[in-house]
């Protein structure tokens, strides 16, 4: 049970942070 919640979490985590880097990416590039 724990291993699949960690399969199913980890490929989120990775889109969730790429989601962040991106608002954080567009805040700087308009807030020049």
């Amino acid at each position: 049970m724990k291993l699949a919640i960690t399969k199913e979490y980890i490929p989120f985590s990775i889109l969730f942070a790429e989601f962040v880097l991106l608002v954080v990416a567009v805040a700087l590039w308009f807030g020049r």
